[in-house]
């Protein structure tokens, strides 16, 4: 158009994703789910109780990812009951937290 020509540095950006700074990003998305996270949970017998306040951040990981290592960070659920929640009795509230996640990236 006005003679811009972009070429990507693949090696570039492969360094950007290990970067501390990077870590930081993912894990303050995680953060700043975890109010939505909580705004679809149940928070009642059988599944919920304490559900809701138990939400963490699992954040500082490099991981390979297709085949590039990059910073992940993890919204996890630390309650007794989670696998009951997020399976049991269908409310998925991790799996609709990172539809959630996804959607604004």
């Amino acid at each position: 158009m006005y003679g811009v020509e972009y070429r990507p540095d693949h090696r570039g950006t492969a360094k950007l994703m290990q970067t501390p700074e990077m870590q930081a990003v993912v894990a303050q998305v995680c953060h700043d789910a975890i109010p939505a996270a909580q705004r679809i949970s149940p928070d009642a017998p059988p599944y919920g109780e304490g559900y809701i306040a138990s939400f963490e951040v699992d954040a500082g990981h490099l991981e390979r990812i297709a085949g590039t290592r990059r910073a992940t960070a993890y919204l996890v659920n630390t309650s007794d009951h989670a696998a009951a929640v997020e399976w049991g009795n269908g409310n998925h509230v991790l799996a609709r937290t990172a539809d959630m996640i996804e959607g604004i990236i």
